[in-house]
């Protein structure tokens, strides 16, 4: 049986991508908004330096528009 996860070849990764992995969860701006608390969160609880959280939340933050597809309900 073929599984529907991701793999590496290589270093070429050939699995879905970003938005197809996270377009059925329709997530929101609010609770996207609640995720990056939680990854700030956890960077402080953690001790992570200012240089490597910026650095994470950077690539974090360069996947919200593939994650976010649902808009906020007020």
């Amino acid at each position: 049986m073929m599984s529907t996860m991701g793999r590496l070849t290589g270093e070429t990764y050939t699995g879905r991508s970003m938005s197809e992995s996270h377009k059925h969860l329709k997530i929101t701006e609010s609770e996207w908004a609640a995720f990056c608390k939680d990854f700030d969160d956890t960077m402080a609880k953690f001790n992570i330096p200012e240089a490597e959280h910026k650095e994470l939340f950077a690539i974090v933050e360069s996947t919200k528009g593939d994650i976010v597809s649902a808009p906020s309900s007020s």
